[in-house]
């Protein structure tokens, strides 16, 4: 971690021109790294220039790094507050400033349920039991099964260690279970569990079983294997010596029941933060016996191999899967959840080694979501942070191995791309937590900051969060995308269609290169759009397009909507907004 480069950021962002360049995005995520350096001059500077909304996630970008004066500051020049600043700042252990938070957020001494709950949450999951203690001394906060989930999800074993004591008839080890798999070794199990248990929907159960999938997906394998008899009511399942009436009741009920408890299971596991990975996958394996095993191995991996693919080893874990049982294609057939986890994740050699091993082409059907997967990478909630994994590539690799084994991208590509993602107003800037110059990423004023700056990066935790629908993958979309040979009426459905592109992309706070490319394909320029989430040079450069599409006689460009204009605000584009009514484009606003 290298120390803030203070003066050099006073001495170039106390500029106003040095911020006419970037996006709103990007100049959300500068201001989240000043909140988060602990240098005064610097959050001051970034906040005379900045041109945007205070935002939540700038108080919890300051709270995650523990920078007590700079939460002082925000929170008097009216920043919003959410509970995620809580969190934050409980979670790395910077008690000043959660006790500021927990004061500023309530009235009095009146903290509610839900900011101690999220400080918590934050504590538990951050390692920091001093922090869960004086919650505990100070607001009389009592641990909840929530707090427990995010310790063992985290990976935090001291914590876990700690709580699971305090909830006995929630997370006690069940003594049926115990005695059944230490005193039986006719193999019958399974089917006396089958048979007299019936299916496990008991609310203790389901607390548990969440338990056990955090602590597979979080926690080392040896603390799998000391919690698992305690919290699985399954017992082992029939072995292949036993009778015929013992396996075939164990194989009904797995299947019965592999869609609620186990497929879950599997998936954690596959997905796994840890290195021991492949060694839990095993151990549930071989306690589930192979009739179970064998069922939830052919159907559930898909949410556990997109899991996966956020971890720099994913194409390393592939082989292993296969190894393991997991089904990833293989004579002529692609697997699909492999294929999309692959594109997904930005792992062009674990797409191109899934792809090999099926020894055939891509399915039509199949090969239309690729593009979309690769491109946006941020469709589902369990996505949202859109990582570009360590290994494989990126996204940029992917697409163009896609494009190199023939698959074509057109404009229906790039709109599934754009509409696939939230809504521009759904996008929330970083919270940052530090300044690293192993991780820097460029963009739009960079060049000109490093020149001040040395060598000096800008956080990839804040650039991931503000870019995570990867606009460079979707402006060499955009320039490779095949023409259509279509008759008029079609070129202008054609049209339409990157018309839209480019109105979502502007509003998302794309740069001026795929605006530029965007226009290159026919797109109407949308000055609304543009001043959502735009810079002021491309609110510049749309104006002067539209200018000379209307012409000198026309009177010049019209002013925004009262409906875009309320959009800008809502958007938190402070710099547009002054743009636009600087130059009477900007209607009253309510």
């Amino acid at each position: 971690m290298q120390p803030w480069p203070g003066h050099a950021f006073v001495a170039h962002w106390r500029r106003a021109e040095s911020w006419r360049a970037l996006t709103l995005p990007e100049r959300e995520r500068l201001l989240c790294l000043a909140a988060s350096s602990g240098h005064a001059a610097s959050l001051d500077a970034a906040l005379a220039q900045c041109g945007c909304a205070l935002k939540p996630a700038v108080l919890t970008a300051a709270a995650a790094a523990g920078n007590l004066a700079g939460c002082e500051r925000l929170l008097c020049e009216g920043c919003s507050f959410s509970t995620d600043a809580l969190t934050a700042a409980a979670r790395g252990g910077h008690l000043p400033a959660l006790q500021l938070l927990l004061t500023a957020g309530t009235s009095g001494d009146n903290v509610t349920g839900a900011y101690l709950a999220a400080a918590a949450q934050g504590a538990c999951a951050g390692g920091q039991l001093p922090v869960l203690a004086w919650l505990q001394q100070a607001h009389g906060y009592s641990p909840r099964p929530e707090d427990v989930l995010a310790a063992a999800q985290a990976g935090q074993v001291a914590v876990l260690d700690q709580l699971l004591p305090r909830f006995p008839d929630l997370f006690a080890a069940a003594a049926a279970i115990a005695r059944g798999a230490s005193s039986s070794n006719n193999g019958d199990e399974a089917a006396a569990d089958a048979s007299a248990t019936g299916r496990p929907e008991d609310a203790a159960f389901g607390e548990k079983w969440q338990l056990l999938e955090a602590i597979i997906a979080g926690c080392p394998a040896a603390v799998l294997q000391r919690h698992y008899d305690g919290l699985w009511r399954w017992r082992a399942q029939a072995q292949p010596e036993a009778g015929a009436d013992a396996l075939e009741a164990a194989a009904a009920a797995a299947e019965r029941d592999r869609g609620a408890w186990f497929d879950s299971l599997l998936d954690a596991a596959i997905g796994s933060g840890t290195d021991c990975w492949s060694q839990k996958l095993e151990y549930l394996l071989s306690r589930w016996g192979p009739t179970v095993a064998g069922l939830v191995l052919c159907s559930a991996h898909a949410r556990g191999l997109r899991a996966a693919s956020r971890r720099p080893d994913f194409a390393a874990r592939l082989p292993r899967l296969r190894a393991l049982g997991v089904p990833l294609g293989g004579d002529e057939e692609v697997d699909a959840a492999a294929v999309d986890a692959a594109a997904r994740g930005g792992h062009a050699d674990a797409l191109a080694w899934v792809w090999d091993e099926a020894g055939g082409g891509m399915p039509p059907q199949l090969a239309a979501t690729l593009f979309a997967a690769a491109g946006s990478a941020a469709g589902d909630d369990e996505d949202q942070d859109g990582a570009e994994p360590g290994g494989g590539g990126g996204r940029l690799a992917v697409l163009r191995l896609l494009r190199e084994r023939g698959l074509e991208v057109r404009v229906a590509d790039v709109l599934h791309v754009i509409r696939r993602l939230p809504p521009a107003a759904e996008q929330r800037p970083p919270a940052a937590e530090g300044y690293d110059e192993e991780e820097k990423t460029d963009g739009p004023g960079q060049e000109a900051a490093e020149q001040e700056q040395g060598e000096a990066g800008e956080d990839r935790e804040a650039w991931r969060c503000c870019r995570c629908w990867s606009e460079t993958a979707l402006l060499w979309m955009t320039e490779v995308a095949v023409g259509e040979d279509e008759e008029e009426e079609d070129a202008e459905a054609v049209r339409g269609q990157w018309s839209e592109v480019f109105g979502r992309a502007a509003a998302r706070g794309a740069g001026l290169p795929l605006l530029r490319a965007l226009r290159a394909r026919g797109a109407a320029v949308g000055l609304g759009a543009v001043a959502e989430g735009g810079s002021e040079e491309a609110l510049e450069w749309a104006a002067a397009e539209l200018e000379a599409k209307r012409g000198a006689s026309s009177g010049g460009v019209q002013a925004l909507s009262p409906a875009e204009a309320t959009r800008v605000l809502a958007a938190g584009n402070a710099a547009a907004l002054v743009w636009l009514r600087g130059r009477g484009l900007l209607p009253p606003l309510p």
